[in-house]
């Protein structure tokens, strides 16, 4: 038999639930919601996962769009999609520089500038 408290899908319902009953609070490590489900539980674990790069994108988009207080330290998912590929540290995709070059060459098409 399927625990479903063992679910994500189910418990981030939960979740949600717990957050309109409860506007202005998160679980605490204790909370069962509803009566026996150990979502205090679940949701530390969710927290802990994030902060070990252990949830999926999915996951941490779910968790961002109920505006969940995730730790302040980004996952190393969410750094990668920041950082190129290459580069030794952060550095803005779109340079001042950016904004000095000369777009006159670009065409509809979608070619490259005849000048830079």
């Amino acid at each position: 038999m399927h625990d479903k408290t063992k679910d994500w899908n189910w418990q981030f319902t939960r979740l949600k639930g717990f957050r309109e009953l409860y506007p202005g609070r998160w679980p605490r490590n204790t909370a069962e919601y509803p009566a026996g489900n150990p979502l205090g539980k679940w949701y530390a674990r969710q927290l802990k996962a994030y902060q070990q790069d252990a949830l999926t994108p999915y996951q941490i988009l779910q968790l961002l769009r109920i505006e969940c207080p995730v730790p302040m330290e980004k996952s190393s998912w969410q750094k990668r999609q920041e950082m190129p590929v290459g580069r030794e540290r952060y550095e803005p995709l779109c340079p001042n520089s950016m904004l000095e070059l000369d777009f006159a060459g670009w065409s509809h098409h979608g070619h490259l500038p005849t000048t830079l």
